[in-house]
């Protein structure tokens, strides 16, 4: 490949992983906000904590789809490993939410190691970086 054909193929394939992200995020988003009447249910603690953790957790979902339209930005990816680390401390407030939590979790973690690879893989096929 030259080297604008090698441009065009990184930025191909870093637009189509940062899409599969925004696509978990998205789904996370969602089953996230699926979580509410469990929460309501089954929450822990009495009826003012479970209101609590119902607006924490609509907040996470809301942001959830915040960091999913920024994955592109440099901070995105540290921006939606933040709102993880949320999502698992809200997941004290219900054991289906933090195993939902824990499942997320890891998904990003392997979509985080996708991205390193591919970033390492376009350093070492840089025209010179021989």
């Amino acid at each position: 490949m030259t080297s604008p054909e090698l441009i065009a193929h990184q930025q191909k394939s870093l637009r189509g992983l940062r899409g599969i992200g925004a696509g978990v995020l998205i789904l996370e988003a969602l089953v996230v906000a699926l979580s509410i009447p469990v929460l309501l249910d089954q929450g822990h603690g009495g009826r003012t904590w479970r209101h609590v953790a119902v607006g924490c957790v609509i907040a996470i979902a809301v942001l959830l789809i915040v960091a999913s339209a920024q994955l592109r930005r440099p901070w995105g990816p540290k921006f939606a490993t933040g709102l993880q680390v949320l999502a698992l401390i809200a997941g004290a407030s219900s054991f289906a939410l933090l195993f939902l939590a824990v499942v997320f979790a890891a998904i990003w973690v392997g979509w985080l190691g996708m991205l390193r690879g591919l970033n390492r893989e376009h350093a070492g096929a840089e025209p010179g970086a021989h």
